[in-house]
């Protein structure tokens, strides 16, 4: 499914983590296929049936499960789409950033199937993207209502909150993202965030021991080195391991790893720095780190908005850096 996300500019998935309705559907089909079989042996031969399949009633409930189906398949008709061609043509317009078409999209796909998560977790992702916050919300807790632990709906929702300045609701799907990773990858972006989350709150400590977590994913880049390095030093850590040769040498497999370790060392200067690596979001975001802890604030924070300008980072770094900005001022 989707590519990228507003964030990070890594790649991560907006999936169902969970194909629960796809299966019901199936054995519906299965089952209805079966009791059609019987119903015809039936009336050829009652004996032969009945040693292989008992008299059965459909139940309350298997009626309405048969209505369901026949309500999706009938509204798949309607609108002339299945999920899969309305998923594709949304990932068409995402890939081409016609967001707009996207979204229309992604409603076409809400309308259609009312009760799927997936569909307003498309649509809270066009919301998103185009700024629209307070409509993401509102969709990633539709998803989240139809599927309490859909990983990707409590931690798109938690950045969301965060950029509308609603830091206790996004604290709290922080936590909830950590507990419904899928995977180790999920994991890395949900103790990222909850990383960023600690930092706003002025929690130092919290920070760095999720970025230290972070760090244990096999794949981990600098964003948590990086981060880590920030929370220990405003803790006021004095003897920083992450700036020990070791530490130094192994993320020298990093391309920009080392030199940003270089940079915190005091061994580069921010200019050489992000001369070298200009044009490069994630470079501005840790440069501005650098000159954070320098005490220029409004440099800082020009090369934070840069990086969220981009479009692949520093969104939720500069929702976090202007909430830290207006309580040390």
């Amino acid at each position: 499914m989707l590519g990228i996300d507003p964030r990070s500019g890594r790649d991560n998935v907006v999936n169902r983590e969970g194909g629960s309705s796809v299966v019901v559907v199936g054995l519906i089909v299965l089952a209805v296929v079966m009791i059609g079989a019987g119903v015809v042996l039936k009336s050829d031969g009652e004996d032969q049936v009945s040693s292989w399949l008992p008299d059965l009633e459909l139940s309350s409930w298997f009626n309405d499960q048969v209505d369901a189906l026949e309500d999706r398949v009938e509204q798949a008709s309607e609108t002339g789409s299945s999920r899969n061609e309305i998923s594709s043509r949304f990932d068409e317009a995402a890939e081409d950033q016609r967001w707009n078409e996207a979204l229309v999209q992604a409603d076409l796909y809400v309308e259609s199937w009312p009760d799927d998560h997936y569909g307003y977790s498309l649509r809270g992702y066009a919301n998103w993207v185009l700024g629209n916050c307070d409509e993401a919300v509102r969709d990633f807790s539709g998803a989240i209502a139809r599927m309490d632990d859909y990983h990707y709906g409590h931690w798109a929702r938690a950045h969301c909150h965060a950029l509308l300045d609603q830091w206790l609701l996004a604290e709290t799907d922080a936590k909830r993202a950590q507990e419904t990773a899928f995977d180790d990858y999920d994991r890395y972006m949900a103790r990222l965030l909850g990383g960023w989350i600690a930092f706003s709150g002025g929690d130092h400590n919290a920070a760095a021991e999720l970025f230290s977590q972070a760090l244990t994913y096999h794949d981990a880049d600098t964003y948590p080195l990086a981060e880590k390095w920030l929370a220990l030093t405003l803790a006021g850590e004095e003897k920083i391991e992450l700036l020990s040769s070791a530490s130094r040498a192994e993320f020298r497999e990093d391309w920009l790893g080392g030199p940003t370790l270089d940079l915190f060392a005091g061994e580069m200067t921010s200019n050489d720095y992000l001369n070298e690596f200009r044009g490069y979001p994630a470079a501005d975001l840790f440069a501005a780190h650098e000159l954070f802890l320098d005490g220029d604030t409004t440099g800082a924070l020009r090369l934070l908005e840069r990086a969220a300008r981009s479009g692949n980072t520093g969104v939720i770094e500069v929702a976090v850096a202007r909430r830290l900005l207006d309580v040390w001022n």
